[in-house]
């Protein structure tokens, strides 16, 4: 227990100037003065309550909030003192239950709200990262849960496991162990805590260890799965150990970047030979699930009669250009050179092969059109022959029902029949003409809706 608290508080009109207020008042204290909390009302207005250790300066703390809000806002804040507690627990009980697909990440006080068809994982409310709120750890839980629908990883590493939630919701949903690492030794105790207090004790072994160098890493893989939830620097370095340590039909899990990093991250695995399959962005940071490519892959699916990709796909290193069939490719049967082949063909990834949530009827071949991820969404590539094959049920529709999700997510759906691009939304279909490689596609928003769009040269664009 601590001595008597000191509280302010103020209601917002919306979660931008919430965090705005937020983000200026952490900027004035250190971690061991204030303790910052901001949830949404039942009205969608924002209540930021800030306890501290010591009477805050109210004079003060009214002119800053001044600053970033109307004066007439500012004047709203008010000041109490309240019995004696953790502060820093009190401006966190207020959290409310996390979900994430099957996961649920909760604090002990709504242990007794946990759905029984959920998977409840408790982190205690002190620890303030990891608790299920960041970005990033949601991100993590919902690609978790979406890999788990079609494939059933026997070999689990948790990079980087913090408070150990990642590696313990996946031990719960798979009933198998884990192998959990942190180089923060506070960390590796906090995390088997956890595990413990979440039944998965027996099943997630944490380890304190740098990178891969532990000799755990070789004894316990290769990988199905990898979690790795850390940062942007340490993912790009960690690209070529973690490969080393992957099953041929591994998939991993990235997260821990701003949005505008992850482009980098993911070509530092694509040139190692994985592909991305999905990519969330919430709050600012994107979280991105990986596979290694290949005919064969973890879906048990294979090319097969197909080699439709031989023909829409251009290929720079053989001056193939789109739409085209490659010459090293015999239709139908499959290509001449493929123990050497571009390290393009390579890195590409036909989201049919890849994810098993996808029916028969997507099969190339059969569709007439190619599927495959961009760091914006999803790429539809139509067989020449057949231009207007994406309009066909139930193709139209599904599509319609991604394009819906995309804005929720920040993702784009686009068709591409040649150089020629279509930008699809849940209202319209913007027809963007040809668009070159040194082009991109730029979006007008209202919300999340797009209401608008045009191509631009990238050059511009970087200015």
């Amino acid at each position: 227990m601590t001595p008597p608290t000191h509280r302010a508080s103020v209601t917002l009109t919306d979660e931008t100037t919430a965090k705005r207020v937020v983000d200026a008042l952490s900027e004035l204290f250190f971690e061991d003065q204030a303790a910052f909390a901001a949830f949404e009302r039942p009205d969608g207005r924002w209540d930021v309550t800030v306890h501290f250790a010591a009477p805050p300066d109210q004079t003060l703390l009214r002119e800053l909030v001044g600053h970033v809000v109307r004066q007439d806002i500012a004047s709203t804040l008010v000041f109490d003192t309240i019995e004696a507690k953790d502060w820093v627990k009190a401006s966190l009980e207020d959290l409310v239950p996390v979900a994430a697909g099957r996961f649920v990440v909760h604090g002990q006080h709504d242990r007794h709200r946990i759905p029984p068809n959920k998977l409840g994982i408790e982190i205690e409310a002190a620890l303030a990262f990891g608790t299920g709120h960041h970005g990033t750890t949601r991100g993590c839980l919902l690609l978790l849960d979406h890999v788990l629908k079609a494939y059933q990883p026997r070999r689990v590493l948790d990079l980087g496991t913090g408070t150990g939630v990642l590696g313990i919701a996946a031990a719960k949903a798979l009933h198998g162990k884990v192998l959990a690492s942190d180089i923060d030794p506070p960390s590796v105790r906090v995390a088997e805590e956890n595990a413990w207090l979440n039944g998965a004790g027996h099943l997630v072994d944490v380890i304190r260890a740098t990178g891969f160098a532990a000799p755990r890493f070789a004894a316990d893989g290769p990988f199905d799965l990898v979690l790795a939830n850390i940062l942007a620097n340490p993912l790009r370095q960690l690209a070529g150990p973690m490969v080393r340590h992957l099953a041929s039909s591994a998939q991993v899990i990235l997260s821990g970047l701003l949005t505008h990093q992850a482009p980098a991250v993911i070509a530092a695995y694509r040139a190692r030979g994985l592909v991305p399959l999905r990519h969330l962005k919430i709050e600012g940071w994107s979280t991105c699930c990986c596979a290694r490519s290949g005919d064969v892959t973890a879906t048990g699916r294979q090319c097969g009669d197909c080699t439709l990709c031989c023909k829409v796909m251009a290929i720079e290193e053989l001056a193939k250009p789109a739409s085209a069939w490659c010459p090293h490719c015999a239709p139908g049967r499959g290509c001449r050179i493929y123990p050497d082949r571009p390290a393009e063909c390579r890195s590409f990834s036909c989201v049919w092969l890849v994810n098993e949530l996808l029916e028969e009827h997507w099969k190339p071949s059969r569709s007439k059109l190619v599927l495959t991820t961009s760091e914006d969404g999803l790429e539809v590539r139509c067989d020449p022959g057949f231009p207007d094959a994406w309009r066909r049920e139930p193709f139209r529709s599904e599509l319609r029902e991604w394009a819906i999700s995309g804005e929720t997510l920040d993702m784009t759906v686009v068709v591409i029949v040649g150089q020629r691009m279509t930008l699809l939304t849940p209202e319209r279909e913007f027809d963007l003409g040809i668009v070159g490689p040194a082009e991109r596609i730029v979006r007008e928003l209202d919300g999340t809706r797009v209401v608008n769009a045009t191509v631009t040269k990238a050059s511009d664009l970087e200015q």
